[in-house]
């Protein structure tokens, strides 16, 4: 047999096995208990002696609430459609020229958006 025909061989078999149910789940061999308990999550590689006292601590465990509420919100606004296409001006910005344009106008705003519903890099 060719090494290519043994490749098909040995694909056929890997999802034919997958299928037999008197194989054991690899997952049963290990000694892991499930703990779907609402606890910070402790990865089973780490030694032993890393316990929970002595995790990490993530910085977002470390603000105070409290600390914030001197803060005024900004006022609730309804929502605000956009203008129409049409009506929208567009620059599109592939020079050096337009880039420092841009990122003048960027910091000069107070907030902007960035929408990233398209975009693969998530």
């Amino acid at each position: 047999a060719t090494f290519y025909s043994q490749l098909q061989q040995a694909a056929l078999m890997a999802s034919i096995l997958s299928h037999i149910p008197s194989i054991p789940k690899p997952q049963l061999t290990h000694n892991f208990h499930i703990d779907n308990s609402n606890s910070p999550f402790l990865h089973h590689s780490l030694p032993k002696s890393l316990d929970r006292s002595a995790r990490p601590v993530h910085p977002a465990e470390t603000y105070n609430p409290v600390e914030f509420a001197h803060y005024p919100l900004p006022a609730s606004l309804g929502p605000i459609k956009p203008p129409p296409m049409e009506s929208t001006p567009f620059m599109l910005v592939d020079d050096l020229v337009g880039l420092r344009y841009l990122a003048a106008r960027l910091a000069a705003a107070r907030e902007f958006a960035v929408d990233l519903e398209h975009n693969s890099y998530r």
